[in-house]
């Protein structure tokens, strides 16, 4: 769970930067007396999702309510992604303290089983460190190794590939 949350947050980069180009087209359209013929088409110039159209509501006078309708799919996008990346970093946590309970009790098993000559050479502090804060510090740098590895990856990726889609040429 704890990956595919990851790569739904990362997806989700991508896709915040289509929805902002589709809100710059909604709340500023491309002419001014541009026919947008009933309906707005903020991918028209795109390679694809040319046939995606946003019906124009009817709102009487007042158009702002669906101009601002259509501004909070930013904020509920981040929502969105902001959950993803909870549910990512939670999942990762979880894993973490198990991790760290396994080290630590191998650590534990390990120490049992030395001699009483190792123990008269050995400081009691050093011990201790080793049993709770080196068994800390490992796990959790592999969970930081692994979350980075899921998530700036696909991240960057998601939103090349947006960038490919806009304006290869400037992209590239």
């Amino acid at each position: 769970w704890g990956v595919t949350a990851g790569v739904l947050a990362g997806v989700m980069n991508g896709i915040l930067l289509l929805v902002i180009k589709t809100v710059i087209r909604v709340v500023l359209p491309p002419g001014e007396g541009a026919d947008t013929g009933g309906a707005y088409k903020p991918f028209a110039d795109l390679p694809i999702f040319t046939d995606f159209e946003i019906p124009r509501f009817d709102f009487g006078v007042n158009e702002w309510i669906f101009i601002l309708l259509v501004c909070l799919t930013i904020p509920l996008l981040l929502l969105i992604r902001g959950i993803f990346e909870f549910l990512h970093k939670y999942v990762m946590l979880w894993i973490n303290l198990k991790v760290q309970y396994r080290l630590r009790d191998q650590v534990f098993t390990g120490l049992m089983k030395q001699s009483l000559a190792f123990y008269n050479v050995v400081k009691q502090g050093e011990l201790i460190q080793t049993v709770a804060n080196q068994t800390k510090t490992s796990a959790e740098a592999g969970s930081n190794l692994l979350s980075a590895l899921i998530q700036n990856p696909i991240s960057m990726l998601s939103i090349f590939v947006m960038l490919m889609i806009f304006d290869p040429l400037y992209t590239v």
